[in-house]
């Protein structure tokens, strides 16, 4: 699959969550790309690596300024648009990810991020914006206004 084909597939479900939970799509969108290798690493649908009891998986964690390999469990979801949901809900419930809700701008939405701890990555937010800039994805970020003059 093209990148440009997995993009548009999964950006309507960030537009959507985008309305609901205030977190731009461009965002979510760099995240998946990030978390699963444009979705070519995304066992159990997760293509944001969110922890959890659903299958074991060997995965990269930054920790005390090195990269070490840790086993732990991930999330398991019956779609992308699934895991694309639970992840901008675990944004939203989460107090810590507050300044990154409703944030327009994002490069500072991608660095509230990774402030708030979503990744051990310290180059985390530099990625994303990164992804966002070199894929154009803040094309995703326009909300259409219904009626209008």
């Amino acid at each position: 699959m093209s990148k440009e084909s997995f993009t548009r597939q999964i950006a309507s479900a960030a537009q959507v969550n985008m309305r609901e939970f205030g977190i731009l799509a461009s965002v979510t969108l760099a995240q998946a790309i990030l978390e699963s290798g444009w979705g070519s690493h995304a066992p159990g649908n997760n293509l944001f690596g969110i922890k959890g009891s659903g299958q074991q998986q060997a995965t990269q964690e930054f920790i005390y300024g090195k990269w070490i390999q840790i086993v732990d469990g991930f999330r398991v979801y019956e779609s992308w648009a699934d895991s694309i949901r639970d992840h901008s809900l675990l944004l939203a419930q989460n107090q810590r990810y507050k300044n990154a809700l409703n944030e327009r701008n994002y490069q500072i939405a991608s660095k509230e991020i990774q402030c708030a701890g979503y990744a051990t990555d310290p180059k985390y937010a530099d990625k994303l914006i990164q992804i966002i800039e070199g894929s154009d994805l803040t094309r995703f970020d326009q909300l259409e206004e219904k009626g209008g003059t």
